[in-house]
């Protein structure tokens, strides 16, 4: 079988990063996978690293032009689906969904779709209006959520009956063990033993909330707490954002604690390093980054959004009580006068991790929709 994984950019975001993940299971189970893109990474380095690493795995990629109109790329689409002779089309968020389903009504080939959003995709009456045309039976598919959220947004919108199942995101069990020790890791970062690192992983974009992260840095500072660093892990999305972010640090003397890292593509060096994984997102689908700390065994301070509360337990994950900077502080205070009893969430999260987000059980529920259009 050649299974068509279609996404909107190479690039290191929750959707992608699953979908690079499965393919790669997929191709060590025998299958024949390419990743396509929709549109061209802004960033041209991250974007060929990616395709590097997955080309050395087996798996093919395929990028399309971002200037191409909408009609220029479902053609080409078509044409890439007939000329590679694909089986099965497995498209994950907003576009490549909609790409997908057109492209399937004229090539014949099945699809599977994922929906991946926190938020509503159907906020106006044409996106409502198309997704409703292709959830019709002239579509050969079979709908997916990764969780609650993305299905009650469509049971909301769209239809209050259709078929659509929830698979949960999943990570490799053993993607993180340690490449570097942990004081070459921190010694890079520039960290010496008595420095607290605070990472979070997420895009530079409001809904992750890192705001409110360097807001709560500046209050520790002023309480003493001198030696407390924050790593920031993503991709500079908003930069309107990211400039707010610099004089927020800089207007609070945070220069030297907040550190801005850009995508990496190491970030199991970097949750290995550090003390307390910090998440206050505002809104969330199904948290790759969170499971990935719990993964690592880490000390998680996360938001009591839906998608996290409903992700881990209170026994393995610490929630805020609300999301404003005094509890942060609060609680990051709490941790550290007592880290010893602290760290038995992280022992507990990374058990209930491995339990429910075992990303080959994620695949195999995915083989039992591709068997079910065949």
């Amino acid at each position: 079988m050649h299974i068509l994984q279609l996404i909107t950019k190479f690039y290191r975001s929750g959707a992608e990063s699953l979908v690079y993940d499965i393919s790669q299971i997929l191709v060590e189970k025998g299958y024949k996978v390419t990743i396509l893109a929709l549109n061209k990474n802004e960033n041209s380095l991250e974007e060929d690293n990616i395709k590097k690493n997955l080309e050395s795995k087996g798996i093919k990629t395929l990028c399309f032009n971002s200037q191409r109109t909408h009609v220029q790329k479902i053609r080409h689409l078509v044409y890439e689906i007939k000329e590679n002779h694909i089986n099965l089309i497995h498209a994950h968020a907003y576009h490549p969904n909609k790409y997908g389903r057109i492209a399937s009504f004229f090539s014949g080939v099945p699809t599977v779709v994922t929906y991946h959003s926190a938020t509503n995709d159907w906020v106006n009456f044409r996106a409502r209006t198309l997704e409703k045309i292709l959830s019709l039976s002239i579509f050969k598919q079979k709908r997916v959520s990764v969780s609650k959220i993305p299905l009650n947004h469509y049971r909301n919108k769209i239809s209050k009956n259709k078929e659509v199942f929830i698979i949960p995101n999943g990570v490799f069990v053993d993607k993180y063990k340690e490449e570097k020790s942990l004081e070459e890791v921190r010694r890079s970062l520039g960290l010496t033993k008595s420095d607290k690192m605070l990472l979070n992983v997420g895009r530079i974009v409001e809904a992750k909330n890192q705001k409110v992260l360097i807001k709560a840095l500046a209050k520790l500072k002023e309480k003493g707490y001198r030696d407390i660093h924050l790593f920031i892990a993503g991709l500079k999305q908003n930069e309107d954002l990211f400039k707010e972010l610099l004089d927020i640090s800089q207007k609070s003397n945070l220069s030297s604690n907040v550190h801005f890292l850009g995508s990496r593509n190491d970030i199991g060096n970097l949750l290995q390093a550090c003390d307390v994984f910090m998440f206050p997102s505002l809104n969330e689908a199904h948290p790759i980054a969170l499971i990935e700390a719990a993964f690592c065994g880490k000390v998680i301070l996360a938001s009591s959004i839906e998608a996290n509360i409903n992700s881990f337990s209170q026994e393995s994950v610490i929630f805020l009580k609300e999301n404003h900077v005094d509890h942060i502080v609060e609680s990051l205070e709490n941790i550290f006068n007592d880290f010893n009893h602290y760290s038995s969430y992280g022992l507990k999260a990374k058990s209930e991790a491995e339990n429910k987000y075992n990303i080959y059980k994620t695949v195999e529920k995915y083989e039992n929709l591709y068997s079910g259009l065949l």
